[in-house]
């Protein structure tokens, strides 16, 4: 609704009409000013899709640096001088590196979920 200072504000109506029999008797109800209300859904709103932003520029930006590693990963195990070394090292750098990659992979996930460009489809599996 427009006020009378031209502002705008949300309303809210919840009633209902009794009847005595086919015509109505009376009518009891409540309206409400509910622009506060609007207002802070729309704030919500507004942080949930800024925090989807952030998500998928932070699952991007994550996902940048990975490529090279795995690559020099690959070189170091394929370097022939390097293979006469110890791998513990390598082991465990290539082992948190998927454990990165596949984090990354959850948050680009939750991000395509949220903005909906993955529909998930609930179904029932056989879990065996």
């Amino acid at each position: 609704m427009i006020w009378p200072d031209r502002s705008i504000h949300w309303i809210e109506v919840h009633g209902a009409i009794y009847r005595n029999g086919a015509a109505p008797a009376r009518m009891l109800g409540t309206i409400v000013d509910a622009t506060g209300r609007k207002s802070v859904e729309e704030a919500l709103r507004s942080a949930d899709r800024s925090k989807d932003e952030f998500l998928a520029t932070l699952a991007h930006e994550l996902r940048n640096p990975l490529a090279p590693i795995r690559n020099a990963l690959e070189i170091m195990r394929l370097d022939a001088r390097a293979a006469d070394r110890s791998t513990a090292p390598r082991d465990i750098i290539e082992r948190q590196l998927g454990q990165m990659i596949h984090l990354v992979d959850d948050l680009l996930d939750i991000s395509r979920i949220t903005q909906g460009k993955i529909e998930l489809r609930p179904d029932r599996v056989d879990a065996r």
